[in-house]
């Protein structure tokens, strides 16, 4: 598999990141069917939070969480749209990051993706 460097922002660019990661392995994206991600319908991908990279607008950022409060969700306070959340898998520090966002990104087809039960998580 690919592994690269993608860029990624938010809608008006006042955050901005980037992250390494393999978009060709389509079993390692996914959509999820909880309240609040249902609503989004992105699709998102996960990483460990050792291969992402903050890079400009953390001031811009406001975090949101709901249910369990795992899950940072981040959004920009300018444009309102959410590039990633936070949140841990086990042990590893982890982000997960809506591919929309990412400069370069192939068009991902839903079909081909996992689809995530997050409302009964």
């Amino acid at each position: 598999m690919a592994r690269q460097t993608y860029k990624g922002s938010c809608h008006c660019g006042a955050v901005r990141f980037s992250l390494v990661t393999d978009l060709e392995a389509r079993d390692k994206l996914f959509d999820c069917n909880c309240s609040r991600c249902r609503r989004l319908a992105a699709i998102l991908g996960a990483a460990p939070a050792s291969v992402f990279s903050l890079e400009a607008g953390a001031e811009a950022l406001k975090t949101y969480t709901f249910n369990h409060h795992a899950i940072e969700h981040q959004f920009c306070t300018s444009c309102g749209v959410q590039p990633f959340s936070r949140g841990r898998n086990g042990e590893t520090e982890m982000v997960v990051f809506n591919v929309g966002c990412l400069e370069g990104a192939p068009m991902i087809e839903r079909s081909g993706i996992t689809h995530f039960n997050g409302a009964d998580y």
